[in-house]
């Protein structure tokens, strides 16, 4: 059985965190096992938290290293929902093929492109193993 892998793109201020949260909302209504990851390095509402510009919020687990998503695998998760793509390495891409393996959704939400519109690499990646692209 194999997850679904939902990537939500755009440039800053254009939702892509709300989008995300939104599904997190819809899978915990239907009562299914889910982990919010963030890096670490974004700590503008402080070290677990993941907040909208609109306001909405959710606790999540500050990723350090790669490592810290990796353990989900050892979970018993029904999805995994990833914010701000961009600040991790290429190693991001084997942990959320693994987990999409595993029968686990995966949902990714980051920059597309840089200030100078040159595209980020890891999230370029998952862009292209997409199951479906948010834009």
């Amino acid at each position: 059985m194999s997850g679904k892998l939902t990537v939500i793109v755009g440039p800053m201020y254009s939702g892509k965190t709300t989008e995300l949260l939104t599904y997190v909302e819809i899978y915990k209504l239907g009562k299914k096992k889910i982990k919010l990851f963030k890096p670490s390095i974004d700590n503008r509402y402080g070290s677990s938290l993941v907040k909208t510009h609109s306001g909405m919020s959710e606790q999540a687990q500050p990723v350090d290293t790669i490592d810290d998503i990796k353990n989900c695998l050892f979970s018993n998760v029904d999805a995994v929902f990833i914010d701000e793509t961009q600040f991790f390495s290429k190693n991001l891409i084997d942990i959320v093929k693994s987990l999409l393996d595993k029968g686990i959704d995966v949902f990714c939400a980051g920059l597309d492109m840089t200030f100078k519109q040159n595209p980020f690499e890891t999230t370029s990646a998952l862009m292209a193993l997409a199951d479906e692209i948010i834009k």
